[in-house]
């Protein structure tokens, strides 16, 4: 039986129903490249804006801060306007999250799984710089996830650091091992139990892939397992013996 993705389906239902000059025929032949560069690339009228997009498309969720320093772009009214205009695309969302301590937010844009995994097909061996990104992201996040005080920091800096550290493995694993012993360190188990809890959920880095997930949602994080462990030393700290067997269970 032949068989479609509902994510698909929905967006070029999307597209069918809000451009006019679509036609059947262009829908029926469309590829994921033809549908990033008709659908995303052409409506952003903006050289700005696109110089953002390779480094949007691998964090995935991030505030104005880690894209700036992901893109490599000043801070100044041109990032901004950028910025402000990415915000305004229908396959951003957009979520204020509470800093730990609890007196501060910050608004986290995302950008849409489904989207995004078209975004990162487009990009791949292309021109370089969703690589050019990934390096200088990696570098500017692993040193704040492990210098900052963890005060100023929430879960999409973690996250998006091991989304661009993933290629490196031994690099990723001793920056997580830092991480785990930074959290146990600070003694707030509620706050690390957010963090690798989310991490390790259905929009984390770290999420789990079952068996029968298709291709298109892409391998399971090698760091999983070492995201597990740590989960479940928070959970033991924390005195919560039913979520630290859930997470051993699994690492074995």
């Amino acid at each position: 039986v032949d068989r479609c993705n509902p994510y698909d389906l929905a967006l070029y239902g999307a597209w069918a129903r809000e451009d006019p000059d679509v036609t059947p025929e262009t829908l029926a032949s469309a590829t994921a490249t033809q549908y990033v560069e008709l659908r995303i690339i052409r409506r952003l009228r903006s050289d700005d804006l696109e110089a953002l997009l390779p480094a949007a498309t691998l964090l995935a969720h991030f505030d104005e801060r880690m894209l700036r320093l992901a893109a490599g772009m000043p801070d100044d009214d041109r990032f901004q306007a950028a910025f402000d205009r990415l915000r305004q695309q229908e396959w951003i969302d957009q979520r204020s999250v509470t800093l730990r301590g609890g007196d501060e937010s910050r608004l986290i844009l995302d950008v849409e799984a489904g989207v995004r995994l078209r975004l990162l097909d487009y990009y791949h061996g292309r021109d370089g710089r969703i690589e050019e990104a990934r390096r200088r992201a990696a570098d500017e996040l692993e040193r704040l996830t492990l210098e900052e005080d963890l005060a100023g920091l929430d879960w999409s800096y973690f996250d998006a650091t091991l989304r661009v550290l993933e290629p490196e493995p031994a690099r990723a694993a001793a920056w997580w091992a830092a991480v785990g012993h930074r959290l146990l360190a600070e003694r707030d188990l509620e706050w690390a139990g957010g963090l690798t809890g989310f991490l390790l959920g259905e929009d984390g880095a770290a999420a789990r892939r079952p068996p029968d997930a298709p291709p298109e949602a892409g391998p399971e994080s090698r760091l999983r397992p070492l995201v597990l462990a740590t989960h479940a030393a928070v959970l033991l700290h924390a005195g919560q013996p039913a979520g630290v067997t859930a997470a051993w269970d699994e690492v074995a």
